[in-house]
């Protein structure tokens, strides 16, 4: 993955694939994206030798040994569902 984050969690989304050598990350895109840098990360991303197909691999088994998307799915729902419920109790 070539990420280039702008706002919100994409920066510490970017950081994650970059630390754990899925991708490379474009932390400061306003002074790091340019048309051959993007050139050069996906020539380095796309060759036959590239260690990060085999990162991403290694991290597309971890998320299966996990539980998958729908373990993902759920849990995001659960804490999403707690989250309103506290906010809910708040205003009481």
């Amino acid at each position: 993955m070539a990420v280039v984050p702008i706002f919100g969690d994409q920066p510490a989304n970017a950081d994650s694939v970059a630390r754990c050598g899925a991708g490379l990350s474009f932390r400061q895109p306003l002074d790091t994206v340019s048309s051959e840098s993007l050139r050069s990360a996906f020539l380095q991303l796309g060759a036959k030798d590239s260690s990060f197909r085999a990162a991403a691999r290694s991290m597309s088994e971890k998320i299966k040994d996990a539980g998958g998307v729908h373990v993902a799915a759920q849990a995001i729902l659960d804490a999403a569902s707690a989250g309103t419920a506290k906010g809910s109790l708040g205003g009481a």
